[in-house]
């Protein structure tokens, strides 16, 4: 009996032995580490006090110490030279020393078994690389963790690129069935790194994600790989690229352009990322849901909103708001919330001088959690439809909104409240009290296949009958026509709302909006049209500045033949004929053609997109 209790007492001992070496990194780093010292100490008092005993010369006990407590952790003992000394034949007292010993060989079996571990696993990660199409992440954190994971979910292989990460990060990619390169596939990736990873092979696809917080980091990561996969003879259809940049212009250069004979990406994904994070909150919580319409496609209230908070965050969702909250019936109303907005919108004005001159925004130089603020907040809660919550603190951003979101329910207001960071916004649900997160780092929305389809749609429309696909027209588009169809198709289903409609209508043919409703609609679509310019920075031509244009096309015209001048735009100054109330547009059609003698109908041009909306949604 006795023999069989040892015998499982034993074997259970080596199971959690072995249960404890599987823990988290974390978690085994923290006990490894508190051991090593318990049992270092308990060897030193143990051999210390046992060769003081046998051994008369101080300094021959000191040696024999040390190198008896080296034994411990080399899987040797020490224990039958010191089994002589009478304090240690006892049997609690040689548990004791038989279990400082069985520590000092878990401290050493722990390192060798991570060291090899990590070693085996990444092997066979490399192997399983060569199958699969390869999703390559320049940045190693919690969120492209998480995107990983995601990219992995639909049959990717996941590759990490950094020289900064800790031990439980490289175990937990190691772990989830990833590599994580440093060194030279950071600095300078070439044809041997891609080599390694399987990129050069044929029929496999890489997509790159470049996600350190630096815009500049990334823009050099993803030259270095383009000039990489040049160099290897990677055929460009079999690349592309998702970038976490604040510079838009300078990425086209990353494009592959066959007309310039210019290699690059076969497709680019750049992200402003605070422009992003905008997006993503109309997309997720438009405006249109927390107004009233009349079915046929006219609001029966004005847009009140509110934004709290004024830094980069603050100013993009200003101008997202302002362009999805434009509706005909409606006038739009925005406060902006800041203590400190002075200091912070000097270039926001600069840049966007059109939102300030032809706008409704007040701006409350008050604190958001403030007795002003919440003074001005009651006068309008019966009215207030949208608060958006852009400290630049996500601390003083779920603290604003939690109180927000309790002070909306007490009211009976119906805003709603959203938090938004550069890393992605937050809602509380009033009713459950629970936080919806919708992250940046999402491999459906770093898809640019995916949020941008509808754009690419449009796009292509416009440009029916050029022999290009819909992917070589986006390819081609700038950056200015990317926004603008973006901005037009993620306001289609407000546009439906309107009139009481959705996608599912219109693809069944339920949906055939009347006289009037076209009408509302072509409305609409111009208000949100001159929305979508102001926020790009553009402002109202004048009428001597359009007849100026035309008499400098005039001018060319009659010296080359022809001229390439728009009267009504004007990119560099950011002007615009068209800027105008929509009862002004056809006397600026009939003007425009008087000084060019080309027929224009800008109110057509409005319809003209609300007519394309079946077509767009069957493609």
């Amino acid at each position: 009996m006795n023999s069989l209790l040892v015998i499982l007492s034993a074997a259970i001992l080596f199971m959690l032995v072995l249960i404890s070496l599987a823990f988290q990194p974390r978690v085994s780093a923290k006990i490894t580490g508190w051991l090593f010292f318990a049992v270092a100490a308990a060897g030193f008092i143990i051999y210390g006090y046992a060769f003081s005993v046998l051994y008369p010369s101080p300094m021959h006990a000191v040696v024999r110490t040390v190198f008896a407590v080296f034994c411990m952790f080399l899987g040797r003992n020490e224990i039958s030279a010191v089994s002589a000394v009478p304090a240690y034949q006892t049997p609690v007292m040689q548990i004791l020393i038989y279990l400082a010993h069985l520590g000092a060989l878990y401290v050493t079996a722990s390192a060798v078994i991570t060291g090899l571990g990590r070693r085996l696993l990444r092997l066979v990660n490399l192997l399983l690389v060569n199958r699969k199409n390869i999703s390559l992440i320049y940045g190693v954190s919690d969120d492209t963790l998480s995107l990983a994971s995601e990219l992995q979910d639909s049959g990717t292989v996941v590759i990490f690129a950094d020289d900064h990460y800790s031990a439980d990060k490289e175990a937990q990619i190691l772990n989830m069935g990833s590599l994580l390169f440093s060194g030279d596939a950071v600095s300078h990736p070439g044809k041997g790194f891609l080599k390694q990873i399987g990129a050069a092979r044929r029929n496999r696809h890489l997509h790159i994600y470049c996600m350190q917080e630096g815009s500049d980091q990334n823009k050099m990561y993803a030259e270095a790989m383009r000039d990489a996969l040049e160099d290897a003879g990677v055929p460009e259809e079999r690349t592309s690229l998702t970038m976490i940049t604040a510079d838009q212009h300078t990425t086209e250069l990353l494009q592959a352009d066959p007309a310039k004979n210019r290699y690059g990406y076969g497709s680019v994904y750049a992200l402003n990322r605070v422009e992003f994070i905008a997006r993503l909150m109309m997309r997720r919580y438009p405006p249109y849901q927390t107004m009233t319409f009349d079915g046929h496609g006219k609001a029966l209230e004005n847009f009140e909103g509110v934004i709290i908070g004024f830094g980069s965050v603050g100013q993009a969702v200003l101008r997202s708001l302002l362009m999805n909250a434009q509706f005909e019936g409606s006038r739009f109303h925005a406060a902006v919330v800041d203590d400190k907005y002075d200091s912070a919108a000097g270039n926001f004005f600069y840049e966007y001088p059109g939102i300030g001159a032809s706008y409704n925004i007040e701006f409350r130089k008050e604190n958001g959690r403030g007795i002003p603020f919440y003074r001005y907040l009651s006068g309008i809660s019966e009215t207030l439809n949208y608060i958006a919550v852009c400290t630049g603190s996500e601390k003083e951003n779920a603290e604003i909104a939690a109180e927000l979101t309790e002070f909306i329910s007490r009211t009976g207001s119906k805003a709603v409240v959203v938090q938004g960071t550069v890393n992605g916004i937050r809602h509380i649900d009033p009713k459950t009290g629970i936080t919806e997160t919708s992250t940046l780092y999402s491999a459906e929305l770093l898809n640019n296949e995916n949020i941008d389809h509808m754009a690419m749609v449009q796009n292509h429309q416009y440009n029916s009958g050029n022999g290009r696909t819909m992917e070589e027209n986006w390819k081609a588009c700038d950056y200015f026509s990317r926004m603008s169809c973006r901005a037009g198709t993620d306001f289609i289903d407000a546009l439906l709302y309107t009139c009481g409609a959705d996608r599912e209508d219109v693809l069944n043919g339920r949906w055939h909006p009347s006289e009037q409703e076209m009408e509302n609609l072509g409305r609409t679509e111009h208000l949100r049209w001159c929305a979508f310019h102001a926020a790009m920075g553009y402002r109202t031509m004048p009428e001597e500045v359009l007849r100026q244009r035309a008499a400098e096309r005039q001018r060319e015209i009659k010296e080359t033949g022809s001229s390439r001048i728009r009267i009504a735009k004007d990119t560099r100054s950011r002007q615009h004929a068209c800027l105008v109330d929509w009862d002004e547009l056809d006397h600026l059609s009939k003007l425009e053609e008087e000084l060019t003698g080309v027929h224009r109908d800008y109110k057509a041009a409005d319809f003209d997109n609300i007519r394309m909306i079946p077509e767009m949604l069957k493609r």
